[in-house]
């Protein structure tokens, strides 16, 4: 195929101070882009705010029309967070390269961006991290500059609950881990070790200790591949099962309770 017709003008790049004003202006020539995405035009806002959006490659894109082809997350935030930002701006891509953007990478993960910073993480302890800091701050997708600050800051609980979960597949639900580590901030991490060792075996020597074989036994006769309320209640049903186990009572039904008395996290 043929597209020597759209080579007209060579491809430019300039850095430029884009303010909301501008962003709306630009916004003005969108053309052909994806719908916006609220959660991540959000994110990008909140990592503006915080100072955490800095000047790279990446900005936005308009086509040999002047049609914006590329930034409309970007600039969008810009307007919601009503900041200047530093950005890359490019003009003239032709037809044919319209196609390839955003098409031939995929997004960091969290633990990809945080391990440029430094921070070395295995999968499941990236997947914990973000399944912590979404049930303790918000069902949203956190920026990596909020995951950072959240390491940061409960760093031991999070050890404790990948060390503590790394003996039971069934432990190592992101899920569970999240709850392993809000115990471990309220201060129950000894006794909640113990609850992971009969989790893991099966093995109550006390009646009490029903708490924990309650849970196994709804863990394993249940699936786990749901969506954001299964989380909740997976959630709900092992805040349950750890209540009791520190109270060292036993359980005849294991209810959904709501997590509230440990959550003081949730504050911070």
């Amino acid at each position: 195929m043929n597209y020597e017709f759209v080579a007209a003008k060579p491809v430019e790049t300039r850095t430029e101070q884009i303010d909301p004003e501008l962003a709306r202006d630009y916004l003005q020539k969108n053309y052909c882009n994806r719908t916006l995405s609220i959660a991540h035009r959000d994110k990008l806002a909140r990592a503006m705010l915080a100072g955490e959006f800095h000047h790279t490659h990446q900005g936005i894109a308009f086509d040999l029309s002047d049609r914006l082809i590329d930034g409309q997350h970007r600039l969008s935030a810009i307007i919601q967070s009503k900041t200047t930002q530093l950005m890359q701006v490019t003009r003239n891509i032709p037809v044919p390269g319209r196609s390839m953007i955003d098409n031939q990478s995929r997004p960091r993960s969290v633990r990809d961006a945080l391990a440029m910073e430094g921070h070395r993480l295995a999968d499941k302890q990236a997947v914990a991290i973000c399944r912590m800091w979404m049930h303790l701050k918000g069902d949203r997708s956190p920026a990596v500059h909020e995951i950072r600050e959240f390491l940061n800051d409960h760093e031991e609980a999070i050890v404790f609950a990948c060390k503590t979960a790394a003996s039971d597949a069934a432990l190592k639900h992101a899920c569970i881990g999240t709850m392993l580590a809000v115990a471990y901030e309220a201060g129950h991490g000894a006794e909640i070790m113990k609850w992971a060792e009969v989790i893991r075996t099966g093995l109550a020597s006390q009646e009490w200790q029903s708490s924990a074989t309650r849970f196994r036994d709804w863990w394993m006769t249940n699936s786990h591949n749901g969506g954001s309320t299964q989380r909740v209640e997976i959630c709900q049903r092992v805040f349950t099962s750890m209540v009791a186990w520190v109270e060292k009572r036993g359980l005849s039904k294991l209810y959904a309770k709501q997590v509230i008395d440990w959550i003081d996290l949730k504050q911070g």
